[in-house]
């Protein structure tokens, strides 16, 4: 069976590219399957962009940021015109396919229309061919009307055999959009970061010089807006600044060695760079914003411990049996957290600060990960895969009809 992949594989945030590379790397280890091809929805063949794609890009963002009446459906027409040129290559790559899987990560979320449109071209595409498809380690946030109308029309229109979820969030949103309760959870692919993705070489990552007993933490930068505009509805919360990390660099470098890094994604590399001085003035290593997942990974696979608030940062500490400290933002990383045993801790918003960061931390060094607990997680994660290649294969296809049958009653419930 030869499967076609669709997701964000080489974001500019190397935490989708860390899903990309692990599901593509069990995929081909799963039994049954022969050939497994990624494509990524924005088009891109590297993990950087050309420089008439980064103004492309550019433009689209400030779209996005007009008055709704008229940013909506200028970012709209953008993506038309940019998917269009999609086509004949998406086309070419499921010539010989027997199957789609769209997924992982946080791909079913309304920037613009930038992931529906894209994702509504794949559905067609795949109902053209006849091909099935399955949803796999997704993520959803709310989005728009005619968003929802959009995708929801596309997925019915296709052989839908399988929709699995990381979070309990995402997947009743899914549900209330479909109008149906049949998708299910499933352990996020970058569980298998350790098997399936090498660190990047030496040079990248500074000499620990940590001296005997003193410990290395990393600390994660993510744009403040990000996090402030997720929580906006907690008055509980006070809106994080740039001050808020420089708080708990010092007083983790008080105990620590720390090492700072971001995901690399265009925003928060922006962050991180602006902080750079202050942080270095406070004895912190700043990582280069990582180009790739093995970056990442080796970034990571130098400290002992990890604070962060970007869910693939916590996945990969934790894979590589590093404990965590994350801290909220979304219900992504909640859901994390709560599947995790230990090795994970879980910070609130409402209680962040540089103490009770340096405290979390003394608490998460002293529970280590438990390492079979973690390899069961990763057993469920790489069952996950098999489990839908068995949808999207003729052995599956009794359950895909059953499914099927789901998503059919469901569009009688308007």
């Amino acid at each position: 069976m030869k499967i076609v992949v669709f997701n964000a594989r080489f974001s500019a945030n190397v935490g989708d590219g860390l899903i990309a590379e692990c599901l593509q790397r069990q995929l081909e280890l799963t039994p049954g399957v022969d050939g497994v091809k990624t494509l990524d929805l924005g088009g891109k063949e590297t993990g950087s962009l050309r420089a008439d794609r980064r103004l492309a890009s550019q433009a689209f963002m400030t779209a996005t940021k007009l008055p709704h009446w008229v940013g909506r459906p200028l970012a709209l027409a953008m993506n038309i015109y940019a998917t269009a040129h999609l086509v004949r290559r998406w086309t070419a790559a499921l010539k010989d396919a027997d199957a789609v899987l769209i997924g992982g990560g946080q791909l079913l979320v309304d920037v613009g229309y930038y992931f529906p449109v894209r994702l509504a071209m794949v559905l067609f595409l795949s109902k053209q061919k006849g091909l099935p498809v399955a949803l796999h380690a997704l993520g959803m946030s709310p989005m728009s009307w005619g968003a929802r109308i959009l995708l929801r029309s596309a997925l019915r229109a296709v052989d839908l055999r399988s929709a699995t979820f990381r979070d309990a969030t995402s997947r009743n949103l899914f549900n209330q959009m479909m109008r149906g309760g049949y998708a299910t959870l499933t352990p996020d692919p970058a569980l298998m970061t350790e098997r399936h993705v090498k660190p990047a070489a030496a040079p990248l990552i500074a000499a620990r010089s940590a001296g005997p007993g003193r410990r290395v933490v990393g600390l994660g930068i993510i744009e403040p807006a990000k996090v402030n505009e997720k929580l906006s509805d907690d008055p509980a919360v006070p809106s994080l600044t740039g001050e808020v990390f420089l708080e708990i660099a010092r007083c983790l470098t008080a105990k620590y060695e720390l090492h700072v890094f971001c995901n690399g994604l265009y925003e928060d590399a922006a962050v991180l760079s602006r902080l750079q001085p202050a942080l270095v003035a406070a004895g912190a290593h700043v990582h280069d914003p990582p180009s790739s997942p093995a970056d990442l990974v080796a970034i990571i696979a130098t400290c002992d411990c990890v604070v962060a608030h970007r869910l693939h940062a916590a996945i990969a500490a934790y894979s590589l049996k590093k404990p965590v400290v994350a801290l909220q933002w979304c219900p992504k990383v909640e859901s994390f957290c709560g599947s995790a045993e230990r090795g994970v801790s879980f910070l609130r918003a409402s209680d962040l600060s540089g103490p009770a960061v340096s405290a979390a931390v003394e608490r998460a060094l002293a529970d280590e990960v438990d390492p079979q607990a973690l390899e069961r997680q990763i057993d469920l994660a790489a069952q996950g895969i098999e489990d839908v290649v068995r949808m999207v294969s003729r052995e599956g296809h009794a359950t895909a009809e059953q499914f099927q049958a789901h998503l059919d009653s469901s569009r009688t419930q308007r």
